[in-house]
C-alpha cells in the first residue's frame, strides 16, 4: 500500500514538473501589461508598460508619429519595416518611432524615409536595427543611460548637419555602423563607444564628452573632421573639480581630405593605450605627457 501511495506521488510530481515546463514564460511569470500584442498600423496605441511586436511592414502617413512607445514598452520589430513616403515628401515632421522614457527596440528591423527616423528618451535600449534616410533630424537619438548595440545609419543628412547617431550621458555605444551622412555619431559624458565603424561622412566622425571610453573604432572617408573629437574630454566634474578625461584604446582613424587633423585633442586629457593609428601615425596625445614613451 506504501509503495503504491508513493508511486501516485511521484506520477503527480513528475505531471507537475512537465506542465510547468512546457508552459509558456507569458502564463507561468508576472508580465507588466500582459503577453505582447501584435501591431499592424502606424497610430496603435502603445502604453507602457508592454510588450508589442509588428506583424506587417507599416507606412507612415506624412506630418504624423507611426509608432509613439510609452514608459516601459518594448516593440519587436520581427523583421519588418517602417517606411514613409519614398515619394519625396520630406519636411512635413513624419517619425518613424518617437517614445518617452524606458523603451525597448528590438531588431531586426528597417525605419527609413522619414523626417525623425528614431528618437527616445532616458534609459533607451536599441538593438539590431537600421535607419536610412533620415532627412529632418539625427538618424538615431537617445537621451542619458541608453544603450545602442549593433544600430546601422545610412544616408543621414540635413540642412543643420546630422549626425548618424546621438547619445546622452552614461550611454554604451557598440558594434554599430554609420555611413554616408553629415556627421558620424557624438555621445556624452561617461559614455562607452567599442567598435563602431564610421565611413563616408561629410565632416566630423566621432565626437565623445569627458569621462567617455573609446576602443576598437574605425573611422574613415571624411571630409574635413576631425575624424575624433576628445576636445570636450577637458570638461570638470561638477562634483569634485576634477578633469573628466577621457581613455583612447586601439582606435584607426583615417585621414581626411581636407589637411585637418585626424585626432583633436587641444588640452584635453586622454589617456591612450599607444595602439591607435592617426593617419598612418602613431596618436600621441597632448597632454598628459610622457605617453607613449614621448614628453612635449
Amino acid at each position: 500500500m506504501e509503495k503504491k501511495i508513493i508511486g501516485r506521488l511521484l506520477t503527480v510530481v513528475g505531471l507537475l514538473l512537465l506542465g510547468a515546463l512546457a508552459a509558456p514564460v507569458w502564463a507561468t511569470e508576472e508580465v507588466p501589461g500582459g503577453p505582447p500584442v501584435p501591431v499592424a498600423l502606424c497610430g496603435t496605441a502603445l502604453p507602457g508598460p508592454g510588450s508589442f511586436y509588428l506583424t506587417a511592414d507599416l507606412l507612415v502617413v506624412p506630418g504624423t508619429t507611426c509608432l509613439a512607445p510609452g514608459n516601459g514598452v518594448t516593440i519587436n520589430l520581427n523583421g519588418h519595416s517602417i517606411r514613409g513616403d519614398i515619394t519625396g515628401a520630406i519636411g512635413t515632421g513624419s517619425v518613424g518611432i518617437g517614445g518617452t522614457n524606458n523603451v525597448t527596440i528590438k531588431g531586426p528591423g528597417i525605419i527609413h524615409d522619414v523626417d525623425t527616423c528614431i528618437s527616445l528618451g532616458t534609459y533607451a535600449l536599441l538593438e539590431n536595427v537600421l535607419v536610412y534616410g533620415c532627412w529632418g533630424t539625427d538618424g538615431i537619438t537617445l537621451g542619458h543611460a541608453s544603450k545602442c548595440v549593433e544600430c546601422r545609419v545610412h544616408n543621414a543628412k540635413t540642412t543643420t548637419e546630422a549626425f548618424g547617431i546621438v547619445m546622452g550621458d552614461g550611454c554604451l555605444l557598440e558594434s554599430s555602423i554609420v555611413e554616408t551622412s553629415d556627421n558620424g555619431a557624438k555621445v556624452g559624458q561617461d559614455c562607452k563607444v567599442w567598435d563602431l565603424v564610421v565611413d563616408d561622412v561629410l565632416h566630423r566622425g566621432l565626437v565623445v564628452g569627458g569621462g567617455t571610453s573609446v576602443a576598437r573604432t574605425v573611422i574613415s572617408h571624411y571630409h574635413d573632421g576631425p575624424g575624433l573629437d576628445y576636445t570636450a574630454c577637458g570638461a570638470i566634474d561638477p562634483v569634485n573639480g576634477t578633469t573628466l578625461g577621457c581613455q583612447d584604446s586601439s582606435n584607426s582613424v583615417g585621414p581626411n581630405d581636407a589637411g585637418v587633423p585626424g585626432i583633436a585633442d587641444g588640452v584635453a586629457p586622454v589617456i591612450t593605450d599607444c595602439a591607435t593609428n592617426n593617419t598612418s601615425v602613431k596618436y600621441v596625445p597632448t597632454t598628459p605627457p610622457l605617453q607613449c614613451g614621448l614628453g612635449l
